[in-house]
């Protein structure tokens, strides 16, 4: 027992019905079981919570030295140096391999590679094996544990894993077949090490699916046997965007009085779904047939009402997978706002717009 904690008890004996209140200066925080970085001989260890707050402080004034979605964020810059002390991280190295994604903070893959190798209980580091070619590689990982047991974990082969976000994943797949089987088979034999802890990748694929207040929930069935493409003619007429200012809200229409005419002008008629030859692709105004995909509705609303930016840019580079390069060059021009959001974003997403921009202007 130490000279603290001596004295909380008398506190409390004197005053029992008084709840005492947490003091930020005392060296109270052993339970986080901070371990600090070692830098040179010397091993940063903050001694009270309240040295952890002053250190995040210090973290969202530096500027440059952190990534722009930690600067005056003290509170971000907190949960980033919480996590440094607790693994024996930089705090700044880390800070700068951290994103913000879908409103919370993820980490490059190679981050929580590291945070894995330095604090699961394991011998040796990582061996990694790797078998098929293609889209067929698979990545095998094997570690031992302190007690002596061997733990594997084989990935699923190259072509079923999603989302691939990272342009590693093409240039370098057995790098990031790595990564993605040393951090699965940690969040199967050692979820406590990486508790929270999320990669770009898997903090891209999280999406809320909770509806907003208000909004009507469409339960009806999905067709049996019917499979929904992108480039369904039917699917990108019903999906076509129409103009803002012809976009209002009715009431429910009773049905026309018979005692008065109940013809609508031509222009007023709206083609029903039944009425659309699925065969026939979609037109522009001046008639021309057009073989450009349209944003869907779900991503063009999250970017339009919250800003979220990547459920579309998602749809846009799965979009280039099958386009040839002049329509994707007009889809790309049609999208340069969300384009360029993804290029603010990150060093990384301004490479995966510049590999989109390249593709579009091959011949």
């Amino acid at each position: 027992m130490n000279a603290y904690s001596s004295q909380q008890q008398r506190g409390a004996a004197n005053t029992p019905a008084v709840r005492q209140q947490p003091d930020l200066r005392a060296p109270d925080i052993a339970m986080f079981d901070m371990r600090g970085p070692q830098i040179g001989g010397v091993v940063i260890v903050p001694q009270s919570l309240k040295e952890i707050v002053d250190f995040a402080a210090l973290m969202a004034s530096s500027r440059t030295a952190v990534r722009k979605h930690l600067r005056d964020n003290p509170g971000a810059c907190f949960s980033v140096a919480m996590l440094a002390f607790r693994t024996g991280m930089d705090p700044f190295a880390l800070a700068n391999k951290s994103y913000e994604v879908n409103d919370q903070i993820a980490y490059e893959a190679q981050a929580v590679a590291a945070i894995i190798i330095k604090n699961a209980p394991i011998v040796d580091r990582p061996e990694y094996s790797y078998s098929g070619t293609g889209q067929s590689r698979r990545c095998t990982v094997t570690v031992t544990a302190k007690s002596g047991k061997a733990y594997s974990y084989e990935s699923p082969e190259l072509k079923d894993i999603n989302p691939k976000n990272s342009p590693l994943w093409k240039t370098d797949p057995d790098q990031q077949l790595g990564y993605y089987s040393v951090r699965a088979l940690a969040r199967r034999h050692f979820p406590d090490v990486i508790m929270g802890v999320y990669d770009v990748d898997e903090a891209e694929s999280m999406r809320d699916v909770t509806p907003a207040l208000g909004q009507p929930i469409d339960i009806r069935p999905e067709e049996k046997g019917r499979k929904s493409k992108p480039t369904d003619a039917l699917d990108r007429l019903q999906a076509r965007r129409a103009p803002k200012e012809h976009i209002k809200t009715v009431e429910a229409d009773p049905g026309p009085n018979v005692q008065e005419e109940t013809a609508p002008a031509a222009e007023e008629v709206a083609p029903q779904a039944d009425e659309v030859d699925a065969g026939d692709p979609p037109h522009d105004s001046d008639g021309v047939i057009s073989d450009e995909p349209v944003l869907p509705e779900a991503a063009l609303g999250e970017w339009e009402g919250k800003g979220k930016w990547y459920p579309a840019f998602q749809w846009i580079e799965q979009q280039a997978e099958t386009l040839p390069p002049p329509t994707l060059a007009a889809l790309l021009a049609r999208h340069e706002d969300i384009l360029e959001a993804a290029t603010k974003r990150s060093e990384e997403g301004a490479a995966r717009v510049a590999a989109l921009k390249e593709k579009a202007s091959q011949e």
